[in-house]
């Protein structure tokens, strides 16, 4: 798994075995999405800004639809901006319950 820089939130305590495993192999050789699958995977939340400063990644919501045709249950949470107007959306799997 990637290892995951600070200021990014745990959202799931449950290990999901195999589950994804068929898509990682799909995504073999596109880096970014297998990237934001195995963040998903590990637990996090992923929102533009984090991925654009921590990964380089500056095109989230395509790759997030990218993986949804794969899918991946992705859920969006959209958010109030702290510091000024307008909101942003961050991103989660599923839970296993609501999948």
């Amino acid at each position: 798994m990637t290892d995951i820089k600070k200021g990014t939130s745990e959202r799931r305590t449950s290990d999901p075995t195999d589950k994804y495993n068929t898509i990682l192999k799909k995504l073999k050789g596109d880096s970014q999405n297998t990237l934001i699958l195995e963040l998903l995977i590990s637990g996090q939340t992923l929102t533009q800004r984090q991925m654009a400063r921590d990964f380089d990644v500056y095109r989230l919501s395509a790759r997030i639809s990218d993986l949804r045709k794969y899918g991946v249950p992705i859920e969006t949470e959209m958010e109030r901006n702290l510091h000024n107007y307008g909101s942003h959306a961050r991103y989660f799997l599923a839970d296993e319950a609501t999948a």
